[in-house]
């Protein structure tokens, strides 16, 4: 688009003071609320992604449950806050993998669906065996944001399974690594070291799925 006819545009979208500064760009982040607002969760905070020439609003189908939204024309409504500070406080308060419970009744609210499980049970089967390579990188997406927030001192691992001909995780090892240091994430090194020689997080419980679905019943 030429600048003049840009220009024209965005003279038109001024209201009194309110001008328009620049367009919305990747990686902004919006407040997306879908009404009748019923409780907290229904205003919640994305990262933009830029779409030409959609005409439609897209986000991942985890977050349907808390707007109660259903895609038969519901209407949401976005609001682009206009500073660092309301943008900070939005993606850190208000973000969407922050909001899994109701503060009403501390009922959850979001929850692992559909690739999620299949991912899951797959890390779990007991012929699921990765490299230190992977083990590393899936352990990492799981702390990314204690590690980021300087909330983990240290990443604590866990010994390979299988150590020849090559060092082996299993999937299980992945999901405990990840428990193990969240319940470390803040601890002092000090307090780190006392909770250690503690027993950890365990739960037994049934599952909905066939035991042959875990892998060979020998693995």
């Amino acid at each position: 688009m030429p600048q003049l006819e840009r220009d024209g545009l965005a003279d038109q979208l001024a209201i009194g003071k309110k001008v328009v500064h620049r367009h919305l760009a990747n990686g902004d982040v919006l407040l997306v609320n879908r009404q009748p607002t019923l409780h907290k969760p229904s205003m919640m905070a994305h990262l933009c992604k830029v779409l030409p020439k959609e005409q439609t609003i897209r986000m991942h189908y985890a977050n349907c449950n808390t707007y109660n939204a259903d895609f038969d024309g519901d209407e949401m409504n976005i609001h682009l806050p206009q500073s660092y500070q309301a943008a900070s406080e939005a993606y850190k308060l208000m973000a969407t993998h922050k909001q899994y419970v109701v503060p009403t009744s501390g009922k959850p609210i979001r929850g692992l669906i559909q690739d999620s499980v299949i991912s899951g049970v797959f890390m779990s089967s007991k012929d699921t065996f990765i490299g230190k390579d992977d083990y590393m990188q899936l352990v990492y997406a799981g702390l990314r944001e204690l590690i980021s927030d300087n909330k983990l001192r240290r990443v604590q691992t866990l010994p390979p399974t299988i150590l020849k001909p090559r060092p082996l995780w299993t999937g299980k090892q992945v999901i405990s690594t990840v428990l193990k240091n969240i319940v470390l994430s803040g601890m002092t090194p000090k307090e780190a070291k006392r909770s250690s020689k503690i027993c950890g997080m365990n739960l037994d419980s049934k599952s909905r799925l066939n035991a042959k679905e875990w892998g060979p019943l020998g693995a």
